[in-house]
């Protein structure tokens, strides 16, 4: 007889709302880039014999610009396959990289996140991948004893589908300190 099994997965993809770090550090950029290629158009008019070659560094600048200012474009997907939780960074919708990979069962704590009642300090890495930590939607922090990072925060924000599979991959304990309404934290 054989067992039919069927792999768990759902995934969810945020985009992570810019700080006004992040979009002063974009305007910055971008007159970083403008103002360079003035200097550059102007020094081809200064020394006509090599206009081309400043005409065609502006223009490289103005390439440079847009994807320096588009790495600050970032999503961050989450997936959950068979009670494994995998983050993963996306940049300008074009580069991927893995942030962590946690098995779900191996988690110490889990709950909504409190900074106040979670310093960092405790930790070896703190993987941020909320959307927006400003937001109304609930987000949650997850620990874990990671085999190559050491102790490891996740701060992420889930969607029902994402948080019912981490839910159900929990162990025991924990999945009866969430049912009792006890923050794990």
């Amino acid at each position: 007889m054989q067992a039919d099994f069927q792999d768990i997965f759902f995934e969810q993809i945020v985009k992570k709302k810019k700080t006004s770090a992040e979009l002063a550090a974009t305007v910055a950029i971008w007159a970083a880039g403008w103002l360079l290629c003035a200097a550059l158009i102007w020094l081809g008019f200064m020394f006509f014999q090599f206009f081309m070659l400043a005409l065609l560094a502006a223009v490289g600048v103005i390439y440079g610009t847009f994807k320096l200012a588009a790495r600050l474009n970032l999503e961050y997907e989450y997936s959950v396959t068979n009670g494994t939780l995998d983050i993963d960074k996306i940049i300008n919708r074009a580069d991927r990289k893995r942030m962590i990979s946690v098995n779900v069962g191996e988690l110490d704590r889990f709950g909504l996140y409190d900074p106040a009642r979670q310093p960092a300090g405790r930790f070896d890495l703190v993987v941020n991948a909320a959307a927006d930590m400003q937001a109304p939607d609930p987000i949650y922090a997850a620990a874990v004893r990671h085999p190559a990072k050491g102790r490891v925060l996740v701060i992420f924000q889930p969607n029902e589908r994402i948080l019912g599979a981490v839910k159900r991959a929990l162990p025991p304990a924990l999945q009866l300190q969430l049912r009792k309404g006890e923050s794990a934290w």
